[in-house]
Order: structure tokens, then C-alpha cells, then sequence
């Protein structure tokens, strides 16, 4: 692959794919549905774990955590068109389900709107294991889960700017991440032990780790630029351009270190130091 073919750059204008869209609705049905509201509330209740999966619809994303000694396990808040599915169940282990039901047509109606006036706000409870399943839509998303206790998690960023931290300083976090179509960034904070899938998709993806990290890098590259930051070396002799395996110097020896297998899409993959506070 050419030097010129990895550097391609992508650029997505959401906005007139939404435009678009919507004259497309609005011809083909008339009017914009109505918008709804509706808030969600589930109660921990004896619940020592939980499994959660969410496909969020249009508009914006969020994903934080509740207040420490909060008696929910599961608070939503949203503003949405369309119908929704919303299912509850078990006791020791709760299992919870919330997306928008398929096939409604008011749903694409959706487009219309002034995108900040949809949104997804999901709140959890920090105290209790979770497993997560987040698919995301058309809008930008923020899930920060540096307050939550989340074991492993499967992530589709979905179509908009996407933003994912993970959990603060918390052992045997995993997770597969798969881009969707634009700009997705993970936050790996300070301290935190992760183990990363990372799926490239359609724009941008970059990784941002604190000064210090242990890390064993994969990558397997797709159709963009590849970086990596100084001090991070390439372990593995037999692979060729930018396919291999790198290591920070102190990974073998690493109390909490940080794994990340890449398997490139179409756009550029960064790994990076944040500036410590």
C-alpha cells in the first residue's frame, strides 16, 4: 500500500446527510412526527449485577453515572419520535433492554429535527457489575463509564462523533469497540487496566492513554495513516510496515497494563499521551 493511499482523509458532512434525509421524509410522508419524552427509572432492588443493552436511535448520546448511594439501578431520559421497546427482567442478575422498536415510521420523521433536540440520557449505578451492549445511532455520543463498574462491554459507535472513556481504575475491563461513520476517541484515564478490540470503521479513531501507560499495541492496518507515540517499540520482527505488535519498555513487569488489538478500517488510527492534570 502507497504512502499516498495512507493518507487519505475523510471528511463526513452529517449535517447534510440529515438535510437530506429529510426532504426525503418529508416528501414521502408529510408532516414531522411528534416529538415524545418519557423518563425510565428501575430501582436496584437485591440486584448484585446487570446486563445492559441499548441501541440508541437519533439525536444525541449519553451514557454517566448515577449518584453514589442512588437506590436506581437504571435512569433514562429522553426525547424522542416513534415508539420505543423497553424490557426488564430477572432479580439477582436484572437484565434490561431499551431501543427504538424497528420499523416504526415515524422514527425516520426524526430527521427533521434540530439534531440537539433529540437525546438519549443514560444514567447507571456505580456499585454493581455490569455488562454492556451499546449500538449507536445517528448523533453524537458521550459514554463515560470512568464511574461505572463495567466488567466487559461491545460498543458500535453508530454514525456521528463518538467519545468513550473507560472505567477509572478498575482491573479486567474488556471491550470490542467498532467504529461506525465518523470521528470515534477513546480515554483510557490514568491508572486503569483495559483490554481493547478495536474495529476501524469510516473516519478517525484515536486512543488516548495517560503519560506512562504500560502498553502492548496489535495492528493489523487498514486505509489510513497509522501513529503511534515515542517509546513505544516494535516487538515483533517478522511483521512488515505498519502490521505488528509494540510495547512500551515496562510492559512485561506492569501491574495494570493496557492491551489494544486494532484491526483497521477506512481513516486514521492514533495512539497518544493526554496531559496529565
Amino acid at each position: 500500500m502507497s504512502e499516498k493511499e495512507r493518507n487519505v482523509e475523510w471528511s463526513l458532512d452529517l449535517e447534510n446527510m440529515r438535510v437530506r434525509a429529510g426532504q426525503f421524509v418529508s416528501e414521502a410522508m408529510g408532516e414531522p412526527a411528534e416529538t415524545k419524552r418519557a423518563t425510565l427509572r428501575e430501582r436496584k432492588d437485591g440486584a448484585a449485577s446487570a446486563r445492559i443493552a441499548i441501541e440508541f436511535s437519533l439525536g444525541r448520546a449519553t451514557i454517566s453515572a448515577l449518584d453514589v448511594g442512588s437506590p436506581l439501578l437504571f435512569h433514562a431520559v429522553l426525547q424522542y419520535v416513534g415508539e420505543l421497546e423497553y424490557e426488564v427482567r430477572g432479580k439477582a442478575e436484572r437484565v434490561i433492554s431499551l431501543r427504538q422498536k424497528a420499523g416504526a415510521p415515524q422514527a425516520m420523521a426524526a430527521f427533521l429535527k434540530d439534531e440537539e433536540e433529540l437525546h438519549w440520557d443514560i444514567a447507571l449505578a456505580p456499585d454493581i457489575p455490569l455488562t454492556l451492549a451499546l449500538k449507536g445511532g445517528l448523533g453524537a455520543s458521550d459514554l463515560d463509564l470512568s464511574g461505572l463498574n463495567v466488567e466487559r462491554a461491545t460498543i458500535e459507535t453508530g454514525v456521528g462523533q463518538a467519545q468513550l472513556t473507560t472505567p477509572l481504575r478498575q482491573k479486567d475491563f474488556a471491550a470490542q469497540v467498532k467504529g461506525g461513520v465518523g470521528k470515534a476517541a477513546i480515554t483510557i484515564p490514568a491508572g486503569s487496566q483495559a483490554q481493547l478490540e478495536v474495529i476501524g470503521g469510516v473516519g478517525a479513531f484515536s486512543v488516548a492513554v495517560a503519560p506512562g501507560a504500560a502498553i502492548r499495541m496489535k495492528a493489523k492496518t487498514g486505509l489510513g495513516r497509522f501513529n503511534l507515540p515515542e517509546g513505544i517499540k516494535r516487538v515483533d520482527s517478522a511483521s512488515k510496515g505498519m502490521n505488528g505488535t509494540w510495547e512500551t519498555p515496562d510492559f512485561a513487569d506492569a501491574d495494570q497494563p493496557v492491551l489494544i488489538d486494532f484491526q483497521g478500517g477506512i481513516g486514521s488510527f492514533s495512539l497518544e499521551y493526554f496531559k496529565a492534570l
